[in-house]
């Protein structure tokens, strides 16, 4: 069991340093995941965010994981990681995003609401929620996904897809992106470019 995780944060490590390289996605939207399960909806997500091309996805205060999980997707995906929200929440302010956090009981609602260009969607953990007071930011919008069943609330990583999904629509920024180019396969800054050796004439 400690080698296992020991392979695991070695390997979230790498997955960690391949995002970093990863070009940012074409749309103007980044999801802030907030002390997520990591061994069950991180990866959703962060597959989900290359999918839709969302520009980068948060990591706040969660631990390593298993890249494995996101199948390849944490190397296309731009991330960036924050030990508190307060500090990812000042980023996004110094940025000029309009914050949005998923709540079951939220005053806004998606399919009712105009999203501005830059727009963050705050997604907190299923049982405890954020793991700041929004009473604190007023800046930050409750927003909720509109349900008729009788279930409370949504898993967060498919909540997490309506909410970027319903961005790209209100935006009308479906199919509007080339497709991107995985990190692996761009072309490094620094390889140097090797000429051609010239061809020897062929001799009698």
């Amino acid at each position: 069991m400690r080698k296992r995780r020991k392979n695991i944060a070695r390997s979230h490590e790498i997955g960690l340093i391949w995002s970093k390289r990863a070009p940012l996605g074409p749309y103007p939207l980044i999801l802030v995941l907030d002390g997520l399960k990591a061994s069950f909806n991180v990866g959703k997500i962060v597959r989900t965010a290359n999918a839709l091309g969302v520009r980068e996805v948060f990591l706040v205060g969660i631990p390593p994981w298993d890249p494995v999980l996101a199948r390849g997707a944490l190397k296309a995906t731009r991330t960036r990681t924050f030990a508190e929200m307060k500090d990812a929440i000042a980023a996004l302010r110094e940025e000029g995003y309009a914050l949005y956090a998923l709540h079951p009981r939220g005053e806004a609602a998606f399919g009712s609401v105009s999203f501005p260009e830059k727009t963050a969607f705050l997604v907190g953990h299923e049982e405890f929620g954020l793991s700041v007071d929004v009473a604190d930011y007023p800046e930050i919008t409750l927003i909720q996904v509109p349900q008729v069943g009788i279930v409370e609330s949504l898993n967060v990583s498919v909540a997490a897809s309506i909410a970027a999904y319903d961005y790209l629509r209100d935006r009308k920024l479906l199919g509007t992106a080339k497709p991107l180019v995985p990190a692996e396969k761009a072309p490094s800054p620094r390889a140097p470019r090797v000429r051609p050796l010239p061809v020897a004439p062929n001799l009698p």
